[in-house]
């Protein structure tokens, strides 16, 4: 587990020191759906996570893209490692997030913003009453959206999440390969400082 964090830190440390060299379509300002399907390696859990995220990222206008978005996270977990406890956990989170551009350049777009909703959580755990949870969902991000040549694009993002009374920092890099005129090919890393945790995704989003 500490090698894959290790490669990981050490690829996006190299993504990033990429130089942008040819002009390509960012998916800043871009009206698309898209769907990811992820995995989270938990620090404190024997098995990861999987989940699904559902979106559209709707120009609002030249300086501002919302997108709301479900996801659908279940962990089934043999065991904590600390407790050894197993636990059987599905989260739907249904949130919307703005990205606000504040200077933006032939290859590159700077953007900051946030997000809210709400994470509905089922929990169980063997011995004990299953237990239903509602919490707020907030974040605050900020990145670039790179251009990579022709067909290519890199969003590294920086964003603080806060679920309930749990709380977190993670930076990843999201990849995009377009495929044609309307489909684009997206792999996501993040690595979630406080926690330990690393959350690798692949999935697609098509122009509309």
């Amino acid at each position: 587990m500490k090698a894959i964090r290790f490669i990981f830190v050490l690829s996006l440390l190299a993504a990033l020191l990429i130089p942008a060299t040819a002009m390509a379509k960012t998916l800043s300002g871009e009206k698309y759906g898209f769907a990811i399907l992820g995995v989270k390696d938990y620090d404190h859990y024997t098995d990861p996570s999987v989940s699904i995220k559902l979106g559209v990222n709707l120009p609002i206008n030249n300086d501002l893209d919302i997108t709301p978005f479900l996801i659908y996270e279940s962990l089934d977990s043999d065991s904590e490692i600390i407790t050894g406890t197993s636990i059987d956990r599905t989260t739907i989170t249904l949130a919307a997030r703005g990205d606000y551009f504040l200077m933006e350049k032939k290859k590159f777009t700077i953007y900051v913003g946030g997000g809210a909703g709400l994470a509905l959580s089922d929990t169980d755990v063997p011995g004990s009453p299953s237990q239903d949870d509602t919490d707020l969902y907030f974040q605050a991000h900020g990145g670039l959206d790179m251009s990579m040549g022709p067909d290519m694009g890199l969003r590294p993002e920086c964003t603080y999440l806060r679920v309930g009374d749990n709380d977190d920092v993670n930076c990843g890099v999201l990849f995009n390969i377009q495929l044609g005129n309307s489909f684009n090919l997206l792999a996501e890393g993040r690595f979630f400082i406080d926690n330990r945790e690393l959350f690798y995704a692949i999935g697609g989003g098509l122009n509309f």
